[in-house]
């Protein structure tokens, strides 16, 4: 799937920027980072995965509200960041591989988290959230 087939299936729509939207977003955000903190202390790592991608997903949808993008489709919001923010491509290519994880945790009937892979989405949302809040702080909603 490409970015126009993502809009064609209406999986993205244009929307009116929205700064209150992209304020609630980044503090969820941070919100589930706390969480994924939260949950490898008690040694929940699958949860860590989950609320670290939660993190990074609602990170990256700040930049889609501040951009007026509405988006229905995960698949589809990271494609829209690659495409707009190519400086953000490695981070979002690190992001789709975490979708895929968090998938497997939750639908796998095998799958286990350990705690390194824990630990490590952990820090990746940690970077991605920041990268993400220092383009948020140069972008303007009218």
């Amino acid at each position: 799937m490409n970015l126009q087939e993502c809009f064609n299936a209406g999986l993205l729509k244009k929307d009116k920027p929205s700064k209150e939207k992209t304020t609630k977003s980044f503090q969820t955000a941070e919100t589930y980072l706390i969480k994924a903190e939260h949950t490898i202390k008690n040694q929940d790592f699958d949860l860590t995965i989950l609320c670290s991608y939660t993190s990074m997903f609602h990170a990256a949808r700040a930049l889609l509200y501040t951009d007026g993008i509405k988006e229905k489709s995960h698949v589809c919001l990271i494609l829209y960041i690659k495409q707009k923010y190519p400086q953000l491509s490695n981070e979002m290519n690190l992001m789709d591989s975490y979708r895929r994880t968090r998938h497997t945790t939750l639908y796998g009937l095998e799958f286990m988290t350990t705690k390194e892979q824990a630990q490590e989405s952990i820090k990746d949302a940690q970077n991605i959230l920041k990268k993400i809040k220092n383009i948020l702080k140069n972008k303007t909603i009218n």
